[in-house]
């Protein structure tokens, strides 16, 4: 059938997105006049940004060793918050509506201070997930902090954004990640099918 592609030409361009995903998602940006929305990719939950309207982007960092991101940060700080620092530094991240990072330790903590000081998005959102699970304030704490982030999302994109909206975003996600578990269960079943780099 014509236009469709063969496992080898898709994990061609999955393997050339994974080499530079910030370069790749600036040109589809460009291209599609997508709304990207960068965070930092640890207990974020996307689902409310692609309701709001944005493509959702995690940032894992910038390709080159942190040097400016260490004026900032010390050396020994997480790898993954220097790195995304340094890409905001190079000016990497400028074609980002936004970003938005979630508070999980003191390093994310003080990243955010940075990042909303230094690279100055147009969009700028903490997201403060409960230090514990297990206490009976946590699920309504949950609740107010997500719907909060919601609401600011929402006034920035100038839309309301409905429960379909939210409902819509939480299904597709879902399928990318039934998608991903049934690739790691066959990678399981057959590693000779499938290795880690393609």
């Amino acid at each position: 059938m014509a236009g469709v592609m063969d496992k080898n030409q898709i994990l061609t361009i999955l393997a050339e997105w994974a080499s530079n995903p910030i370069e790749h998602m600036r040109e589809a940006q460009a291209v599609q006049d997508l709304k990207v929305m960068g965070y930092f990719p640890c207990d974020f939950p996307v689902e409310i940004l692609s309701a709001a309207g944005f493509t959702p982007f995690a940032v894992f960092g910038s390709g080159h060793v942190p040097q400016r991101a260490d004026e900032y940060l010390q050396s020994f700080a997480d790898p993954l918050a220097r790195g995304v620092l340094e890409a905001g530094l190079r000016g990497e991240l400028d074609f980002l509506e936004g970003f938005v990072v979630t508070h999980l330790d003191d390093t994310t903590r003080v990243l955010s201070s940075i990042v909303q000081r230094n690279l100055l998005p147009a969009f700028f959102n903490d997201f403060l997930p409960p230090k514990r699970s297990d206490t009976e304030h946590a699920r309504p704490y949950l609740i107010a902090e997500l719907e909060r982030v919601l609401l600011d999302l929402g006034q920035w994109a100038r839309r309301q954004i409905s429960d379909g909206d939210l409902e819509d975003a939480i299904e597709r996600h879902n399928r990318h990640r039934a998608r991903v578990r049934s690739i790691n269960r066959l990678r399981s079943a057959r590693p000779d099918m499938l290795s880690n780099r393609a």
